[in-house]
């Protein structure tokens, strides 16, 4: 034994009398519900051996390291190799059961009626293994049935063992084996306990006689840690580089340069490199997914979607057997992954921006994935460097971008014919403005985008002083490549498009729909506009919006500004803006005069942001601001509402004994007609309005009188103060 000796599990009890896990060990972790991979691995590498006919080799567990408690070496301490002992000694317990040779089992692992093989850590552990040995009313024999809960069930079982994790463990890895072993021919206790011809071994190892203490082996076993997730994916990976012919150069990038630059990643970000490199590994097995769909995805398989899902969702486990029934990362994905890692590696060396890497292993955003895909599809056809090359990339994202950015992306169903169009698109990458010119963009974004994309290339192709027209405007916050509504507005009787008159229009349309005017406390646009008309989009049945500032997705672009952009009433705005933007929007309102309900509105910026979504309910002239989205939440009648508002300001500056008082009070009502005061008068009465004319009843007479001599209304209209 001094070189070591190559064991069965059988033949390691003909060298002691009991093996035994010592306190100093953990619980039995390898039946937890957290690591089903790994047991299901080992258990399948257990299986294949057995079931085998003919093995060339037998499977060889590795070393097993310990030593003896005492001088007559018959208890040995296990101190490496306790999980893989565990789970055999359960796996022999189980094909004996299972195949009714329990009596040569016993004879082999019992001894005194108790288990050779034992726990120390707790004493219900030590019991369990004991009691399971001795079992004689355990049939493992009927699959539709969970073994645990068979052994539960028994009177033997004490129920506080379930509260040891090694016992809870136990239980775990012997449903897996009844799952896995149940149909192994029936000799196969006999194959597992043949030591002539041995199916698995280990190499078996006394410290004692290498001269080395527990204490020092101790140490050395405390200062070790477990393999991370991304280790695991990596050893496995590994694995697979040994079947392809240039595995070790890609086995070499994987550990020198690639891994230079994700630890580079992971000092300008909380995630740790291992997290950024398991899920750039992950985010590549779900593009090669995509690839290989060529249906929508409401007429994929329930096991295809669940699987696109699945590898999509960061922090997952991804089991290395999941990716390998996908194939997952095949010869192919492995050479895509190998030009993408080359290409950001370079940029590192370079220091230039990673922020396209960075962002998409930090973020599950659909947009920025469908980008990164992109720019994938773009390596994987011509790497981009110095020169021509760079130029064609410059174009291929900018129109990807221009298509992606103005597309609904926020769940699989529209995420994957996006990334299915940017597929086939990609086959013409490096000459996409005279392939989109000429034939169009097929499917996969909305055609109104795609349509706008290849009259864009059209005109770059005739004129490249274009190109530099569509850059500037297309990088809004706002518009993000959106400007097809400009070049129609542009575009004269001839039907051609004047890129001066498109210039000047793009200019004033981005500063209109920039932040500041957009989110002005003034509703500035919302007022200027309707002082040309009523622009307000249908939202649902007699509801109208006047668009929210929000531009975070697409969605809220175009359920908001971008359905008011290609109205008429946007262009005549756009040709009165003049210098200053908000200048000429202030301007805009102060002269407005219209004569309907937009005008009180337009004059009365609170009444726009009373709507907190930018709701209202119109029905004819009759106009209720909405508080949220419908009449169940507060809600107010305009006219009132203004009024409302008039009556407190009246009553704040000292009524209409001041005469400015009594000319703002005129100048606010004056709009209002006899018809249009009485019906507003008669919704207040029940509600708030009453509530103030009674706090203004001393100076009713003359509130009164201003609002005879404005309406003209019947003299019994005076009950209502």
């Amino acid at each position: 034994m001094n070189k070591g000796e190559t064991l069965t599990f059988n033949q390691m009890f003909g060298k002691f009398e009991t093996a035994q896990i010592p306190v100093i060990q953990r619980d039995y972790a390898q039946g937890r519900k957290g690591v089903t991979e790994v047991r299901r691995q080992f258990l399948a590498a257990l299986r294949a051996s057995l079931t085998e006919k003919s093995p060339s080799q037998p499977l060889n567990l590795d070393f097993i390291y310990g030593s003896f408690e005492e001088d007559d070496r018959k208890n040995f301490s296990v101190l490496d190799g306790q999980q893989r002992l565990t789970t055999l000694f359960l796996l022999h317990w189980y094909l004996a059961a299972k195949e009714s040779a329990l009596e040569a089992f016993r004879s082999a692992f019992v001894a005194e009626g108790n288990a050779r093989f034992t726990y120390k850590t707790r004493t219900s552990a030590s019991e369990f293994f004991d009691a399971l040995a001795m079992a004689e009313d355990v049939n493992p024999n009927n699959l539709s049935t969970r073994l645990s809960d068979s052994i539960v069930d028994k009177s033997w079982f004490m129920l506080y063992w379930k509260a040891d994790p090694t016992v809870h463990s136990c239980l775990n890895m012997l449903d897996a084996i009844h799952e896995d072993f149940f149909h192994c021919p029936n000799d196969s206790y006999a194959r597992l306990t043949n030591s002539h011809s041995p199916r698995i071994t280990f190499q078996f190892l006394d410290l004692e006689d290498f001269g080395l203490s527990d204490e020092l082996y101790i140490k050395m076993n405390a200062r070790g840690r477990p393999l991370t997730e991304f280790e695991n994916f990596k050893a496995w990976l590994c694995g697979q580089l040994e079947h392809i012919s240039d595995g070790k150069a890609l086995e070499r990038k994987l550990d020198q340069e690639w891994t230079e630059l994700f630890w580079q990643l992971s000092r300008q970000t909380d995630a740790t490199f291992d997290q950024l490199y398991l899920r750039f590994f992950n985010l590549m097995a779900f593009f090669r997914a995509c690839d290989r769909e060529d249906t929508a995805y409401a007429q994929m398989d329930d096991s295809s979607q669940q699987w696109l899902s699945f590898i999509r969702s960061p922090g997952r486990h991804v089991p290395a057997y999941d990716l390998e029934k996908h194939q997952s990362h095949d010869q192919a994905n492995l050479r895509r992954v190998e030009l993408v890692l080359d290409y950001f590696h370079a940029l590192s060396q370079s220091n230039e921006s990673l922020d396209d890497l960075l962002s998409v292993l930090t973020s599950n955003d659909y947009v920025r994935q469908a980008r990164f895909y992109s720019l994938v599809r773009f390596i994987e056809y011509m790497t981009p460097g110095a020169g021509e090359a760079q130029e064609e990339l410059r174009r291929w994202r900018r129109v990807t971008n221009n298509l992606i950015n103005n597309q609904r992306l926020d769940d699989m169903s529209s995420f994957v014919p996006a990334v299915q169009s940017l597929e086939r698109l990609s086959e013409h990458c490096t000459d996409i403005y005279e392939f989109i010119a000429d034939s169009g963009i097929k499917s996969g974004f909305p055609s109104s985008q795609r349509e706008e994309e290849q009259l864009k290339a059209t005109l770059i192709l005739k004129n490249p002083d274009w190109e530099a027209s569509f850059e500037h405007f297309e990088d809004h916050v706002y518009l993000k490549g959106k400007v097809g509504f400009l070049l129609e507005m542009a575009r004269e009787e001839d039907s051609t498009i004047n890129r001066e008159i498109f210039e000047s229009l793009a200019a004033k349309a981005a500063s209109v729909l920039s932040d500041e005017i957009r989110a002005s406390k003034d509703c500035l646009l919302e007022r200027a506009l309707l002082c040309f008309g009523n622009y307000l989009p249908f939202h649902s049945i007699y509801r109208y919006t006047f668009c929210l500032p929000n531009r975070g997705t697409f969605r809220e672009r175009s359920e908001n500004w971008f359905r008011v952009v290609s109205k008429p009433v946007f262009r005549v705005l756009l040709d009165h803006i003049e210098g200053d933007t908000e200048a000429s929007l202030r301007d805009l309102i102060a002269r407005s005069d219209c004569d309907d309900w937009r005008q009180l509105v337009v004059e009365n910026p609170e009444a726009i942001r009373y709507c907190k979504n930018r709701l209202i309910h119109r029905n004819g002239d009759h106009v209720c601001l909405l508080s949220k989205a419908s009449f169940k939440g507060y809600h107010a009648e305009l006219r009132t509402f203004i009024l409302d508002r008039k009556l407190q300001q009246l009553r704040n500056e000292g009524g209409s004994q001041s005469k400015s008082g009594r000319a703002l009070f005129i100048q606010s009502t004056a709009r209002m007609s006899g018809a249009t005061i009485k019906s507003s008068l008669t919704t207040a009465v029940s509600t708030r309005f009453t509530t103030i004319t009674r706090a203004l009843r001393p100076r009713r007479g003359r509130i009164w009188k201003a609002l005879g001599r404005l309406s003209k209304c019947p003299l019994s209209w005076k009950t209502s103060f």
